[in-house]
């Protein structure tokens, strides 16, 4: 029933121009390709993201029908919660993925999301780790900061997973 779209990544965003290209791009490279971006503009018609996530879609010079679809919500609303209600809402994917506009996924994130999901009926939610790479805005180039340790969410073990979520206020990368 999804073959089509196996995933759909949820990107809410506010007035980030400069970062959004790295984070969709980021999705159409994934090793997993039945999937679609649905990026969520909360800073209304006139943010200026807007303009810079239809370069991706039909007519913009960024599109590519051989890669997954890029759907744009716009909103006037600044409210995280209901930028990714909306998100999923619109998402035709069997999971939902979340990515900030201003970070990027591995090319096999998707690909290894799916195959815990798959290892257990009993998965309701998968946590990522993430690394911080810090932008040389003179050249564009990224370096990994190495003063940050890979960020891996050890707080969630076997005996507090359940009911973690609640008692440290947050999923970290879900």
């Amino acid at each position: 029933a999804f073959e089509k779209c196996i995933a759909s990544v949820v990107i809410p965003v506010n007035n980030r121009p400069k970062f959004i290209a790295t984070a969709i791009d980021s999705v159409l490279a994934q090793t997993v390709k039945n999937v679609e971006v649905i990026v969520v503009v909360n800073g209304g018609a006139n943010d200026p993201t807007v303009p810079a996530v239809q370069r991706y879609m039909p007519g913009g010079d960024r599109y590519d029908a051989g890669k997954p679809r890029v759907k744009l919500l716009v909103l006037d609303v600044n409210n995280l919660g209901v930028c990714l209600n909306s998100g999923i809402d619109l998402a035709e994917g069997k999971y939902y993925v979340q990515l900030d506009s201003d970070d990027r996924l591995k090319p096999d994130a998707v690909e290894k999301i799916l195959k815990v999901y798959d290892s257990d009926a009993k998965i309701g939610m998968v946590i990522g780790s993430y690394e911080v790479w810090d932008l040389n805005e003179a050249n564009g180039s990224y370096t990994r900061n190495a003063n940050v340790p890979v960020v891996t969410h050890d707080e969630w073990t076997a005996e507090n997973g359940r009911n973690n979520l609640l008692r440290i206020g947050g999923a970290g990368a879900p």
